[in-house]
């Protein structure tokens, strides 16, 4: 009796992981350390809701937010330093 190799797996196409598994990042700098938040149910419905309305997920809306304050403080300070 021969023994039958479950095969499925070869039909599934894995997507390019850059080198070693790492996972190629949609951003030009290398990524930081993982970081977790808890948000009061308030404010995570709202991320919810917008992430469905903008397509997206949480953690990017959550990391589009933290790079615009980010850009306000750089702007504010030179328009200190400039003021």
């Amino acid at each position: 009796m021969s023994k039958s190799t479950n095969k499925g797996y070869e039909t599934v196409k894995q997507a390019d992981r850059g080198y070693a598994g790492h996972f190629n990042s949609p951003y030009s700098e290398p990524m930081g350390k993982p970081l977790s938040l808890r948000f009061p149910q308030s404010l995570d419905s709202f991320l919810e809701a917008e992430a469905k309305k903008n397509g997206t997920n949480k953690t990017a809306l959550v990391r589009e937010a933290v790079k615009f304050f980010k850009q306000l403080q750089e702007e504010r300070a030179g328009n200190t330093a400039s003021g």
